[in-house]
């Protein structure tokens, strides 16, 4: 006759015939936890009245139960503690005092070490250990006969002891030096391995590279304004930090055409910027006019937009 687990349902034929359960451990815990309830009885707690299944010893309900324990171990902890002195060992001196439970075991003295006598021990152990490996105890000297190695020398020291030797004895001042150096590099520029700019390789005249680096210095009131106009914030992410201000109209081309008509086509003109020259100081004058009278001509932006709407500028970073 087929028979089935009173839990799972599942086939128990080929069991012994008293078996009403599979050999499963969930189907044991179950049985057991069935069996266990049908003997609890309804209780009534002696603290807060409420009704709960326990057994017949059992006088307070679960919640009851955890907060009288927790009670009994506060009462437990205050009366069984006490003050516990920490002495350091080498000074004598009291470091703290901590409170202790008692457990049979504890003492009211222990013995550490002090902040103090902590750093001046480790400082002598250094010293100890320090003067030995630099004595004929060094394991290294005893055992293989190594020579004694020298203490580190300070590197503030050694950079004075470098440059005043370059002062005093610098190879340089020996005309022989000069002349050996002089004649490798010779050799290498005409071998190739060396590179020089010639002036005619220079995309500007040196007239013209006093000129921008003068403008740009005397634009810097430009510059601020424009910087105030846009709430020092990049114009295009609106992003704060690092900013520059961009030409919208090329400062090369604002130069080229000043420059031009104060001084022509001449491309022979080379001589070099002389601010006592009224033409020279004019042309200056002229250019920070120019921008000073048109804020529109530049815009605020950072770093990473500066790069993407100028390609001058990304070559220069990206050297």
């Amino acid at each position: 006759m087929a028979r089935n687990c009173i839990i799972c349902g599942k086939d128990i034929s080929d069991t012994p015939t008293q078996r009403k359960i599979c050999y499963s451990p969930k189907c044991k815990r179950e049985l057991y936890k069935k069996w266990y309830n049908n003997k609890l009885i309804d209780r009534q707690c002696n603290l807060c009245n409420q009704t709960f299944k326990a057994k017949n010893n059992q006088y307070y309900c679960p919640l009851c139960r955890k907060e009288l324990r927790k009670q009994e171990r506060l009462i437990f902890k205050n009366k069984n503690t006490f003050d516990q002195q920490v002495i350091c060992t080498d000074c004598g001196e009291l470091i703290e005092i901590v409170k202790k439970v008692h457990n049979g075991m504890e003492s009211q003295i222990t013995y550490s070490k002090c902040p103090k006598c902590k750093e001046y021990n480790k400082n002598q152990w250094i010293e100890k250990m320090s003067k030995r490996m630099l004595s004929d105890q060094n394991p290294s000297i005893v055992k293989y006969g190594r020579s004694i190695p020298t203490p580190p020398r300070d590197p503030a020291e050694i950079s004075l002891q470098r440059s005043l030797h370059m002062k005093i004895n610098n190879p340089m001042f020996n005309p022989k030096t000069r002349k050996k150096v002089g004649d490798t590099l010779k050799k290498k520029i005409a071998n190739g391995e060396i590179t020089i700019k010639k002036w005619t390789e220079n995309s500007r005249n040196k007239l013209q590279q006093d000129i921008y680096g003068l403008a740009r210095l005397e634009i810097k009131s430009w510059v601020k304004n424009c910087l105030i106009r846009d709430n020092f914030k990049c114009s295009i992410c609106n992003s704060k930090g690092e900013l520059h201000v961009h030409h919208t109209e090329p400062f090369k081309d604002i130069v080229n055409r000043i420059t031009k008509k104060y001084l022509g086509d001449d491309t022979t003109y080379r001589l070099k910027f002389d601010y006592n020259d009224p033409i020279h100081k004019q042309l200056i004058e002229e250019i920070v006019e120019y921008h000073n009278s048109n804020l529109n001509i530049g815009i605020t932006v950072c770093p990473k937009c500066h790069s993407n709407i100028d390609p001058q500028y990304r070559e220069y970073k990206n050297k």
